[in-house]
């Protein structure tokens, strides 16, 4: 079961961030919900999703398994422009940028998220 992250959605984005800079696939899957889906948009590569958390910490523990090989960090950034609240979900727009701390530079994409309520009352991410 994923791990509540409290009333405050945002708290969520500051889980999410721990995890990076310990590059913790294990903590980072345990912020999405259990049938969460998510893109990869990381690697240059084709975007593609991942379905499930399971497959979702998989595909974390490669990416993070391969930063940690070139004893890299990452630092990741968030920043929402625009929040709405729609029954039990919370669809958040914005930007995030992760930078590799180490020749490679960074990069900032958009961000589009949907936080969806564990049982226990805190959010989790769906999408």
């Amino acid at each position: 079961m994923g791990q509540s992250t409290g009333p405050n959605p945002d708290d969520l984005y500051l889980n999410f961030v721990k995890a990076y800079d310990v590059l913790s696939a294990e903590k980072l899957a345990n912020l999405y919900i259990k049938d969460a889906e998510a893109l990869n948009l990381y690697d240059h590569s084709p975007s593609n999703s991942m379905k499930g958390r399971a497959n979702i910490e998989k595909y974390y523990e490669r990416f993070f398994q391969a930063i940690k090989d070139e004893n890299q960090k990452l630092r990741l950034t968030f920043k929402v422009v625009d929040r709405q609240k729609v029954g039990d979900l919370i669809l958040d727009n914005g930007f995030y940028q992760l930078e590799v701390l180490s020749p490679g530079g960074s990069g900032q994409s958009f961000l589009r998220e949907v936080f969806n309520r564990f049982d226990g009352g805190g959010w989790g991410l769906e999408v």
